[in-house]
């Protein structure tokens, strides 16, 4: 499975010759992009809060946010503490000074779940 997703890498990067010249040349290099989805503190805090109790919540919305924090590839070190934590739950939860900031700086208009993303 391995070998197959290496193949199928490479022929998107334009085929194992170009790659292999690449590499001799010199301009080889990989890329990683991130889609950041953020999650609202009232979503986020119980969630976490469960998950530092090691609890899995009952309610599916909250699961699914526990769900989502767990599998979250970025995280940050806590600034006072050190712990390593997913950037939802240190931008929304643990920095609140920060958010009441950003919340003048950057007002935004509150959107109902599953509300359309477009504007009129």
């Amino acid at each position: 499975m391995i070998l197959r997703f290496g193949l199928r890498l490479a022929q998107r990067a334009g085929g194992l010759r170009r790659v292999f010249a690449s590499a001799r040349t010199g301009e080889l290099s990989f890329r990683t992009f991130v889609v950041h989805n953020f999650m609202d503190a009232a979503e986020v805090a119980p969630a976490w809060e469960l998950l530092e109790k090691g609890v899995d919540s009952e309610n599916p919305e909250t699961r699914e946010v526990q769900e989502r924090l767990r599998a979250c590839m970025y995280t940050i070190g806590h600034p006072d503490t050190g712990q390593l934590v997913p950037a939802c739950v240190q931008h929304s939860v643990m920095d609140p000074a920060e958010n009441a900031g950003l919340r003048k700086l950057l007002p935004l208009t509150p959107r109902g779940r599953g509300a359309s993303r477009t504007r009129p």
